[in-house]
């Protein structure tokens, strides 16, 4: 069965480069068209410029390189590290356009088709510019993970540059419908990522495992599309925002919202797509799966529900709530049980992400800041475990405790980075997750003492199954007799693994840079 897929896949991949070539040109034209080649004023304004390039930088960038690294692959993994270490370094500028005053500051429009005149507009605020940081971050320490790897494939650059496109479109749109096109376009590259480049023959399984439980929470997104332009003729977001919604409408508005986000960050039983992807799934899969694409669905809740419907979110705390406890118990006790080290982060992320889920449905200013700073901070601390595990699967392909322990005598420099962002897992002191869940907790307790006592012990129990997976992989027995190659990381993956780290305890320490932000959307509520 995978065979066929590859074949086929074989066949589609020239014929696809070609339509995306035609996609992006048409899009280009259109927006030239629509604005008139005399009318170019939009492009005089610095922040309609960085809009459009990060939009449609990581695009460009694949022709870019096509064209002029068409025949050797190193070359090409060389021009896009750059490319994207640009494009990273443009993501800071975008912090000169958020004010500590001004929840939002810079919008522009473009057509999706000239005939239909369907608009679709981006913004900057306090809200998006530091997902689009991390996302361009990872993306770019992903490229050098591939970069530092011996296993090359120009078509996994394609992969990352149009995720990187999609994420970025996804945060930055300010309209539903848009949201709903640019949310759905990260499946594919994501999707394929898995099939292709998956470890093992379960890949299909994942792939498609993902697949459908996406599109089932996109049902329930749709359904919000179809009900904004039959009642209301838009789905922009501002003018949604603006009008006077009645009890019903905000009801049917919470729920879809929360059922359609609720797959992708997820919530028990919607979870069984994530402990499989990321197993399947290539380091850089996994990285990308739980920096960014697990934050699409919070996102969305924050934007879409926290900004339209905010106050029904007290009568469905009680019930959901109940789920979010739900979710972090059993993630946590199922990881106890597991001996992979990719599913033991993978259950412990969305252990994470119920808890963020929590801190958002207890209703005031502490939970929503730390919610939003944990939404960082947990990309930061899976990201840089996963790709800690890619490291040591290069290495001795094996990610099973079952044929690892007493690494620090043989890799101390990659037990000690094991050691330290483990310890951020679990919330310890000075770093970036002790803030955020700290900050949730207190937001709880304040609410609602049962609720806070019961997700406070997802603490314990995460305690529980990183610290008896890290004594077992740092700390065991050497299991020389599966182990053969002892070769410590190099000075790329010292720097990545050094650089993350530097960036965990500096929001550990000081945190109110951020926080100073995240309070504006508390003042306007």
């Amino acid at each position: 069965m995978l065979s066929n897929y590859l074949k086929f896949y074989n066949f589609i991949f020239p014929y696809s480069i070609i339509l995306l070539s035609v996609s992006f040109f048409y899009i280009l034209l259109n927006y030239i068209f629509n604005i008139g080649i005399f009318t170019l004023a939009p492009f005089f304004n610095f922040g309609s410029i960085y809009l459009f390039l990060m939009v449609f930088l990581p695009l460009f960038s694949i022709f870019f390189i096509f064209l002029f690294c068409k025949n050797n692959v190193n070359l090409m993994y060389r021009y896009s590290l750059w490319i994207s270490m640009i494009i990273f370094l443009l993501s800071l500028i975008g912090l000169n356009f958020i004010s500590i005053t001004d929840i939002s500051s810079s919008r522009f429009f473009f057509y999706l088709s000239p005939f239909t005149e369907v608009k679709v507009e981006l913004g900057i605020d306090v809200l998006n510019i530091f997902f689009i940081i991390l996302n361009n971050l990872f993306t770019f320490l992903c490229f050098m993970f591939a970069y530092n790897s011996k296993i090359r494939q120009s078509d996994m650059l394609i992969y990352l540059f149009v995720l990187q496109w999609g994420v970025n479109s996804t945060f930055f749109v300010l309209d539903l419908f848009g949201f709903f096109i640019f949310f759905e376009s990260t499946l594919i590259p994501i999707f394929l990522m898995i099939l292709i480049y998956g470890s093992r023959e379960r890949r299909v399984r994942a792939s498609f495992l993902i697949a459908l439980y996406t599109l089932f929470g996109s049902i329930f997104l749709f359904f919000t599309i179809l009900y904004s332009l039959s009642k209301f003729g838009t789905t922009n977001f501002y003018l949604l925002k603006n009008l006077e919604l009645d009890s019903l409408d905000q009801q049917f508005y919470w729920i879809c919202f929360f059922l359609g986000f609720s797959t992708k960050i997820p919530i028990v039983p919607l979870h069984i797509w994530l402990p499989e992807a990321h197993v399947e799934a290539p380091t850089i899969g996994s990285v990308l799966l739980a920096v960014i694409l697990l934050k699409l669905g919070s996102y969305g809740m924050f934007r879409f529900i926290l900004e339209l419907v905010s106050f029904q979110t007290y009568k469905f705390n009680t019930f959901f709530g109940i789920f979010s406890i739900l979710s972090i118990w059993f993630t946590s006790l199922t990881a106890l049980r597991q001996i992979d080290l990719k599913k033991i982060i993978a259950y412990s992320s969305v252990g994470h992400m119920n808890v963020i889920i929590l801190g958002f449905l207890f209703f005031n200013s502490e939970s929503l800041e730390g919610s939003l700073f944990q939404m960082l901070s947990h990309g930061l601390v899976s990201g840089s475990l996963f790709f800690l595990v890619g490291s040591l699967y290069l290495r001795l392909k094996v990610r099973s405790l079952e044929y690892l322990g007493g690494l620090m005598t043989l890799f101390p420099l990659l037990s000690i980075y094991f050691l330290i962002f483990c310890m951020a897992n679990i919330s310890f002191p000075g770093t970036s997750s002790f803030i955020g869940e700290f900050l949730i907790f207190f937001g709880i307790f304040k609410e609602s003492f049962v609720y806070s006592l019961a997700g406070s012990l997802s603490m314990v129990l995460g305690a529980a199954f990183v610290l008896w997976a890290l004594n077992r992989l740092v700390f065991g027995s050497l299991k020389d007799i599966y182990i053969n190659i002892f070769v410590d990381l190099n000075r790329l993956e010292f720097c990545m693994y050094g650089f993350l780290l530097i960036l965990t305890f500096a929001l550990g320490v000081f945190p109110s840079f951020i926080l100073n932000y995240f309070s504006l959307f508390w003042v306007n509520y």
